[in-house]
């Protein structure tokens, strides 16, 4: 029984996850919202697509492997930092 509950909140958090990337879509289309705030997700998915999967695609002089390392370093420090002052105060 749990296992079919669990099933059913899964598939109704997929399927509303679907319906709002579906409407986004279908509203920056059709220019319901615009496009200048609110791209389009297949913009935005395919473009993702072409930064992970073509490491030669420079942003800024640098590939997204070396943006990605970059914040997560000062993810890091600033966690480090905070940690740190947050216990001495």
């Amino acid at each position: 029984m749990a296992g079919r509950r669990r099933a059913a909140i899964l598939s109704l958090q997929i399927g509303l996850l679907a319906a709002i990337v579906g409407f986004w879509e279908l509203a920056s289309r059709t220019g319901l919202i615009d496009k200048f705030f609110f791209s389009q997700p297949s913009v935005f998915i395919a473009r993702a697509l072409r930064w992970l999967g073509d490491p030669e695609f420079l942003l800024g002089g640098r590939s997204i492997y070396h943006h990605l390392l970059v914040t997560m370093e000062e993810m890091a420090g600033g966690f480090i930092l905070g940690v740190f002052f947050g216990v001495t105060a």
